[in-house]
This record gives structure tokens, sequence and C-alpha cells, in this order.
């Protein structure tokens, strides 16, 4: 924990843009207020989600079976306490209204119109890519393919690919 806070308060102090990226679970639901305090304090960009996809990389007889991941309803509550959490009443309630009237809360400028199918809406292999503990890199954690060797190709290469890689993908 520290050797990661530590880490991130020097890319901070580089001049590095840092945003976390915070997965909710059962196991660390109680510490969301912490979590949002350190990043207040830190001046940091923090993103959530409760309902975490099973990735591809799990043994298929598995997938869903995960006492690490809320349900569905159980992500709902989740996401709404964070949220009050993070914006404070009035805040929240103004995104409610607007989610009611179907307004997008996001925009995202990055589909071209005459591709097949639109582009991936996350941020996989556009600003963060899956990283392992052997130095491979690949697009995402959840696709099931070995990744790129940074050690052996060298960082930059291997962004290029998961770049490429990522824009190759559509979705219906």
């Amino acid at each position: 924990y520290n050797k990661v806070l530590n880490n991130i308060k020097r890319l901070v102090e580089a001049g590095i843009k840092v945003v976390l990226n915070l997965s909710l679970t059962p196991y660390n639901e109680a510490d969301k207020e912490k979590i949002l305090k350190i990043a207040e304090e830190l001046k940091l960009n923090i993103r959530s989600t409760p309902y975490i996809y099973p990735p591809v990389r799990r043994q298929e007889a598995v997938t869903g079976e995960n006492p690490a991941r809320f349900t569905s309803a159980e992500a709902a509550r989740v996401k709404t306490e964070y949220d009050l959490l993070r914006f404070g009443k009035e805040e929240f309630l103004k995104r409610a209204e607007r989610l009611k009237k179907g307004s997008v809360l996001d925009t995202d400028t990055c589909c071209d119109p005459s591709a097949e199918g639109e582009s991936m809406k996350c941020r996989a292999g556009k600003s963060t890519c899956w990283l392992n503990y052997k130095g491979k890199m690949s697009v995402c954690g959840m696709f099931g393919n070995d990744g790129y060797d940074t050690i052996s190709d060298g960082f930059l290469n291997c962004w290029q690919r998961v770049m490429a890689e990522r824009n190759a993908i559509r979705t219906p």
C-alpha cells in the first residue's frame, strides 16, 4: 500500500496525469470513503465501477462464480452510495435528473460512424493497457491473449501494437 501510494505521489510530482481506477468489490467496499479522501487529498481524478465483468482468462466453468464480484443489484446499490459520496446530494440529484431525461454524461467522439460496428467505449488501448508481472502488455486484462513482450520489444513498440489491436476491435 505505502509503496503504491508513494509511487502515485512521485508520478504526480513529475507532472504525470494520474487517474485512479477503483474496482469496488465486497472486499474493499468499506474503504470507498478512505479511497475518495486519498484521491481528494492528492487532487486525483477517480473512476469507479462496482460491476466487474468476468475475464475470459478465467476458467469458463467458474465464470460468474466469483465472491469478489457484486451481483448486478448489489453493484447498483454500491454505485449509488459511491456517487452520493463522490458528488454530494445536490450534484447526485442533478445527474440523476439528466439520466432520467436520457442525456449522456460522458461523451466519447472516438467512434467512426462509417466503420462496421463501433470502437470500444472503454479506455483499454486508448489511454490504458494491461501489463502483467512478466512484462507482457495487452489491450485489456479480460482478453485471453499473452500480450506483447515489453522487455524484449520495448514499451513503445508494444504500446503501438496495443493501440492498433484496440482500433481493430469493433463492437456490435
